[in-house]
Parts: C-alpha cells; structure tokens; sequence
C-alpha cells in the first residue's frame, strides 16, 4: 500500500498578511494509504507566494464533534516548502505506522501556515 497523501485546498481569502509575515489558510484532506512513522510528506510549493519554509503551521480538525486526533507539521532537518511531514497522533501519542485511519481521512483539517515575506 502506498503512503497517504496530503491535499491543500486554499480557502478563500486566502491569506492575511502583516508587515513581516504572510498566512495562508487551506482545508487540508489525507488520502487512504498508510501512515509512516514521524508522519506523510506535505508540501506548499506552488501554493504560497513566500521563499522558504514555514515558520509555523497550525492544524485542527473541523469535524462535528472533532475527531480523536491531533495534527502536527513536523519539519525535517532541511525545512523548504516541500520537505515537512504531518505527524498525526491520538491521546498524546504518534499513531502507529499502520493503514492510515478512517477518522483521519475522512476528516476536515483546517491548515494555517505562517511564512516570512520576501
């Protein structure tokens, strides 16, 4: 089985800027397939108009009532827009590297991703 993917829908407006920073808002969707351990490859190229990373991504489910689980951008030792990992965990602990479950997939995830402007 092939690993989930991560979807990113921007939501309109789509982004709240300040004078150093600039937030994108998009529902995010995950995809049946399997879960690896420290989380699935997510990826905001060609979404954000920003260089470099994020400088901080919040996630939280936005179902009635909310799912078990929590969601977490994990960035990788080489953070860019396209090398972070969602870390998806329940109780307070990572779920297993297993088939990913349906309350995830059939979840919706509001993403908030903070970058600095160029």
């Amino acid at each position: 089985m092939s690993t989930s993917a991560v979807t990113l829908t921007k939501i309109a407006p789509g982004s709240s800027i300040d004078q150093k920073t600039i937030e994108y808002f998009f529902n995010l969707t995950v995809g049946a397939g399997s879960y690896t351990t420290n989380g699935i490859p997510i990826s905001f190229a060609g979404l954000v108009h920003a260089p470099g990373a994020p400088i901080e991504v919040r996630m939280q489910s936005q179902g009635v009532p909310p799912t078990e689980y929590t969601y977490q951008y994990n960035p990788t030792s080489s953070p860019s827009q396209t090398a972070g990992l969602l870390k998806i965990s329940t109780g307070g602990t990572e779920i297993s590297a297993t088939t990913t479950p349906s309350g995830v997939t059939g979840d919706t995830i509001l993403c908030i991703a903070k970058f600095l402007r160029g």
